[in-house]
């Protein structure tokens, strides 16, 4: 039987730029955790390997433990061992975070995989990771959606921007910067709350998982209301990193209406309060991708989607928000002339990896989020050539001529000295 190794909400790319939560588990058990740091000096199929040891219904600790001795040392913490949940019943704190809207009975709990019933106990204390779990999870065992991971309520971060009608105006017409000027916030923010690691020294060895950021125009269009969550690795509600990328895609739209509105200024904080952003198309977008200002314009080959409706006046929740998979161009580090071309996206499956490097997650435009295939192989855009010679300056050719020019005149004068002695 395939099993996927990655859960949806998670949004992974196909290089495991994070442990999956699978990952998680098997690295709880064996009562060990690898710093952000760590994770990224492992190979591909190790990470894919940790990830598997984390589907089976008991954990085989040891085995984990000996893949991590490909951890540098001081990128491993050991932890306490994770006991599972009990396997019989609902454990009460996962029962109370559910709530009645997502009802959870005994005989379903026992049905669930191993890996299914720890990863819903782990994620109890966050509301919103919690809730999105437990819907796939049900969807997977043959339940209807019901979309209750639409409505919560919990732990996020807050930023209402306050401004002019006529700055709200401006920032939601699609004349001004083709539509796009609130999904360029949102990416500044997306962005901003994937580096908070780099930003505070405090949370220097954190790790972030998962991003929701969305925003919502009041009806009086006086104010944008910016919310996100964002969490840790290990499923934590992560403060720091929530309210950096409320602040910043803030601060993004305030400098786009600087010269229309300067009296525009914002409030931000933490609260406990229900998600009151975006819609329900775009929630479960790929968040936790960055994009590049080049693919936000039409390409030579492509078409705007908005061209179309370049004259039409919209409502600011019916723009149209294109998929985040297809804006993506990893602008988290510098594009390389040879950069490799990702497979062709499949669902990722726990089958023996085929590669013992790290994929590329780039991917051409328009093409469906990451999905691993381990058995396809990697392959280079650009063929290796040979290095260039690198020119001789020209100081160094004129200081080697004078030294041979020193040197013949010093054994022209030694022999005049020895023939005239």
């Amino acid at each position: 039987m395939i099993e996927r190794i990655v859960y949806e909400f998670e949004e992974l790319t196909d290089d495991l730029p994070r442990p999956p939560l699978a990952a998680l588990r098997a690295m709880s058990q064996a009562g060990l955790l690898v710093a952000p740091k760590g994770w990224q000096a492992l190979a591909f199929d190790v990470r894919f390997e940790l990830a598997r040891a984390g589907l089976q219904g008991v954990v085989d600790w040891a085995a984990v433990r000996k893949l991590a001795e490909r951890v540098p040392p001081k990128y491993i913490k050991l932890v306490p061992q994770v006991a599972e949940p009990n396997p019989d019943q609902v454990p009460e704190h996962l029962a109370r975070a559910l709530g009645p809207s997502r009802p959870l009975p005994d005989a379903d709990w026992r049905a669930m995989r191993a890996v299914d019933r720890a990863v819903l106990a782990s994620l109890a204390p966050n509301a919103r990771l919690v809730a999105l779990a437990y819907e796939e999870i049900s969807v997977a065992m043959g339940k209807p959606r019901e979309g209750s991971s639409e409505h919560w309520f919990g732990s996020v971060a807050r930023c209402e921007i306050r401004l002019a009608p006529a700055a709200v105006n401006e920032l939601t017409s699609p004349r001004f910067l083709d539509g796009r000027a609130l999904l360029l916030a949102r990416v500044a923010g997306i962005r901003a709350a994937r580096r908070v690691t780099d930003v505070f020294d405090l949370h220097a060895e954190a790790g972030t998982g998962y991003v929701e950021l969305d925003w919502r125009v009041s009806p009086r269009r006086d104010s944008i209301l910016w919310q996100a969550h964002v969490s840790t690795w290990e499923g934590a509600f992560f403060p720091a990193a929530s309210l950096l990328a409320v602040t910043t895609a803030a601060s993004a739209v305030f400098d786009m209406i600087r010269q229309i509105d300067p009296t525009a200024h914002l409030k931000a904080s933490v609260r406990e309060e229900e998600w009151q952003v975006g819609t329900a198309a775009s929630r479960l977008e790929e968040a936790t991708s960055v994009y590049s200002a080049s693919t936000l314009t039409a390409g030579e080959h492509g078409a705007d989607p908005l061209q179309d409706k370049a004259t039409v006046r919209m409502a600011p929740e019916d723009l149209p928000r294109p998929p985040l998979g297809e804006l993506i161009a990893g602008s988290l580090a510098a594009p390389s002339p040879a950069a490799a071309v990702a497979p062709p996206s499949a669902p990722l499956v726990a089958d023996p990896p085929a590669r013992a490097s790290s994929p590329s997650s780039a991917r051409a435009p328009g093409a469906a989020p990451d999905r691993l295939r381990p058995s396809e192989p990697f392959v280079s855009a650009a063929p290796a050539t040979a290095p260039a010679a690198t020119p001789i300056p020209r100081t160094v050719v004129v200081l080697f001529l004078g030294a041979v020019f020193i040197f013949l005149l010093s054994v022209a004068m030694l022999a005049y000295v020895l023939v005239h002695a």
